[in-house]
């Protein structure tokens, strides 16, 4: 086969490869969006943003981060670098073996050898990078990743380049765990998932009380000290205030995350009224709207100061997120009082 190119969906969100990755493989599947939309409403953000300053705002499912190893569309295998180095695996015919088989692979590379990427020979730089497709006549493979915009996108990797930025991560040594294995995924089709209102329903009290009642999450990690749901604003505005100290530097991340949160909350809200025949939604419609432009507004404003070094916005971007939290309160706790009101709650 000359050519293979897997089929790539729409993540909702791509602040955080670790879930955007897996996202744009699962949502080429429509069926999958019951999932997603059952989820992602949850956040938590660390107490001590000094030290988690990589995952300050997180997607969270109890006391850990939203873990997609364990998501229903997804089967994910792990294979050690040292097996790779060990037995001389060469990562090109590997890659285009995985793709023949209908297997998306996620490496860890250096992207110093990547030319689309903002640290191409300027500094070593290890993180992941999907590889969904291989043109063998143009000896190229299809990515998906960061580019040097900073964009989530779809980027040509050349077999040479691929080989270097591979083997560089490979035979380093002390590497961080997460740095370590290769992810082959396959789209699972046989087990499925119905969207669960009920879980959307107790998953929306717990953001809007900044609660957390999944303790069975308890067997994956002990609780750690985080803030939940709403309060999670609190962390921002520290964020943004250690931000503009100079005590952290300026990261557009956190605000990223927070537009992405909306999006999915209104995006659930449309999947709820036109595709689950929830009625009584529509007027919900605007003011969610509206939240999620506040949002994206906050977001813009960061991104346009962290592309200059300019700290001088933040005292206008943290009125926004003041006024984002108190017009988003009562607009989910009117949302949970129509979903419980509604025919289909009787139904779960």
């Amino acid at each position: 086969m000359n050519e293979k190119k897997l089929p790539i969906g729409q993540t909702p969100i791509r602040c955080y490869q670790y879930i955007g990755i897996p996202l744009s493989i699962m949502t080429s599947e429509k069926q999958s969006w019951a999932w997603v939309h059952s989820n992602f409403i949850q956040l938590h953000a660390a107490d001590n943003l000094k030290v988690h300053v990589n995952l300050p705002i997180l997607f969270t499912s109890g006391n850990i981060f939203l873990d997609m190893d364990y998501c229903p569309w997804l089967y994910r295998e792990r294979i050690g670098f040292d097996v790779f180095v060990r037995f001389e695996i060469g990562v090109v015919p590997f890659l285009i073996d995985s793709l023949d088989k209908d297997i998306y692979v996620c490496l860890i590379v250096d992207e110093f050898y990547l030319p689309h990427t903002v640290h191409y020979l300027q500094t070593e730089f290890f993180h992941e990078m999907l590889v969904t497709g291989y043109d063998y006549d143009r000896k190229c493979f299809h990515t998906l990743g960061y580019n040097k915009q900073g964009q989530f996108a779809p980027a040509e990797v050349t077999f040479a380049s691929m080989q270097q930025a591979f083997q560089e991560v490979a035979h380093k040594p002390g590497k961080q765990l997460w740095q370590s294995s290769v992810c082959r995924f396959r789209i699972e089709r046989t087990r499925g998932y119905e969207f669960d209102l009920e879980f959307v329903i107790d998953s929306l009290k717990d953001y809007v009380a900044s609660d957390n009642r999944c303790s069975s999450k308890r067997m994956y990690s002990n609780p750690v000290g985080t803030k939940y749901g709403m309060a999670v604003y609190d962390k921002i505005v520290e964020h943004l205030s250690l931000m503009q100290q100079g005590e952290l530097r300026m990261d557009i991340r956190p605000l990223h995350l927070i537009w992405e949160h909306k999006k999915c909350m209104t995006a659930r809200l449309r999947y709820m009224s036109e595709e689950i025949g929830i009625e009584g939604l529509e007027p919900m419609r605007e003011p969610c709207d509206k939240i999620e432009k506040l949002a994206f507004s906050a977001r813009n404003e960061m991104m346009r100061g962290w592309m200059k070094g300019d700290k001088s916005g933040i005292p206008s971007i943290l009125k926004t997120i003041e006024e984002l939290r108190l017009q988003e309160r009562p607009i989910v706790e009117q949302l949970i009082e129509k979903l419980e009101a509604s025919d289909a709650v009787r139904l779960v």
